[in-house]
């Protein structure tokens, strides 16, 4: 006959085996997933960072697209505001000179009121300063080192020297200038180069693309820690293996020493032995079956 003590030891000690090697399995995984979380989140606050940082550039680099486009509008319609002496609105001069207004309405608004400000605080400032000295300078230069007038500091754009060349042509220093001017001004500096203009634009798109490949990037690794959590089948196999330990392990321990076992006692043992072991194996045959699967879809980011 089986000594009962060596069958409830052997059953206890072969079910804290299984429980062991199944249990460091489980947890290996479950090691793994959060290493792999930690690096997600790692990256994601990298991703993170990137993307505020390209927002910040393409912001900037917008904001420099605008300034450029705004003085360009300026230095195509200021002929134009000269002659009406800084009496025009930005809808006229942009139909007189067929010239469209950019799409940074606000910027360029606000530029045309610094425009008109300068055109008209350089008439006035050149008019009195004028009717003080005895003879009209020779050129700009001389006329700021006589008056020390350096125009207003609005004018981004030689408005006021533009205003004193258009006086000195008209030959008349003394009297009230009313800018009966002639057709054709002059441009009183070069125009900033096309080249810079593409370059801006060119920025803008750049940090734009890497805006968006970085918002892209961080909502994939988003996705990736969504779907790391504790997976369903782990959970499962923690709940299997408290069971077979139990049935396997405690309720054996718990039956130690005994002297003799009843007949039903001991089919009672064997029978949740091989119950839970049974159990055990169902849910290795299923986890190498889906659990796979499972873990590379939801680690491919």
């Amino acid at each position: 006959m089986v000594d009962s003590n060596w069958l409830l030891s052997t059953s206890a000690q072969s079910a804290a085996a299984i429980v062991g090697v199944i249990g460091g399995f489980l947890v290996s995984r479950a090691l793994a997933i959060t290493a792999q979380r930690e690096a997600l989140t790692a990256r994601r606050a990298e991703l993170d960072a990137d993307a505020q940082r390209y927002a910040n550039l393409e912001k900037a680099a917008g904001a420099a697209l605008a300034d450029y486009e705004a003085n360009d509008f300026i230095w195509d319609v200021r002929r134009e505001l000269i002659e009406r002496q800084g009496n025009a609105t930005l809808e006229q001069l942009s139909i007189e000179t067929d010239t469209e207004i950019p799409a940074e309405e606000e910027r360029v608004r606000l530029l045309f009121a610094e425009a008109v400000s300068a055109v008209r605080d350089s008439i006035a400032a050149i008019n009195s300063n004028l009717e003080s000295l005895p003879a009209l300078p020779d050129n700009y230069a001389d006329y700021v080192a006589t008056t020390q007038d350096r125009g207003p500091t609005t004018d981004r754009w030689g408005i006021h020297q533009d205003v004193f060349d258009e006086i000195l042509e008209s030959r008349r220093p003394h009297d009230a200038f009313a800018l009966t001017l002639p057709p054709a001004l002059r441009d009183i500096a070069p125009r900033t180069a096309r080249d810079e203009h593409a370059d801006l634009r060119d920025d803008l798109r750049e940090q734009t693309r890497k805006r968006v490949h970085a918002e892209e990037q961080l909502e994939l690794v988003t996705q990736g820690l969504a779907g790391l959590s504790v997976p369903y089948a782990l959970k499962v196999g923690v709940l299997v293996l408290i069971v077979f330990a139990i049935v396997g392990v405690l309720f054996p321990i718990l039956l130690l020493p005994v002297e003799q076992l009843s007949s039903s006692l001991r089919r009672t043992v064997v029978a949740l032995f091989v119950g839970g072991l049974a159990l055990v194996l169902a849910y290795l045959v299923v986890a190498v079956i889906h659990w796979p699967q499972w873990l590379a879809k939801k680690l491919r980011v």
